[in-house]
């Protein structure tokens, strides 16, 4: 973001905003869920019902992307940082829409990364 640009505040967006751990978790708990890699080489998914809700032909989206970790770990652990560039409710038929490349489950997305792997 420009460094002279300024945003309102938006309670709903931050309200959404909440919700974002419980989501990415939701990828550790179910890793078959589907992740799409974008245009811009990060990976989004996305919630058609979110409280407050969505507004009609809404979704919201989660832009995030998943790195090897330099951190140590324990052995049982996965080495992976993961993180959220961007979220928010935005029509499905918005113009210059987000270019998929790939459709994988979010499983093979964090094994592949984790073992050094790219997409």
């Amino acid at each position: 973001m420009d460094g002279n640009a300024q945003r309102l505040f938006c309670p709903v967006r931050h309200a959404h905003s909440l919700l974002l751990p419980a989501i990415i978790d939701g990828l550790f708990t179910k890793p078959t869920t589907t992740v799409a890699l974008t245009r811009e080489q990060n990976w989004s998914i996305y919630r058609l019902d979110m409280t407050p809700a969505l507004e009609p032909k809404q979704k919201y989206f989660v832009f995030f992307r998943v790195r090897r970790s330099d951190f140590p770990t324990q052995v049982e652990e996965i080495p992976l940082d993961l993180y959220v560039e961007s979220a928010y409710a935005r029509s499905d038929r918005v113009e210059g829409g987000v270019v998929i490349l790939q459709r994988p489950p979010f499983g093979k997305v964090a094994e592949r990364i984790a073992q050094g792997g790219k997409f």
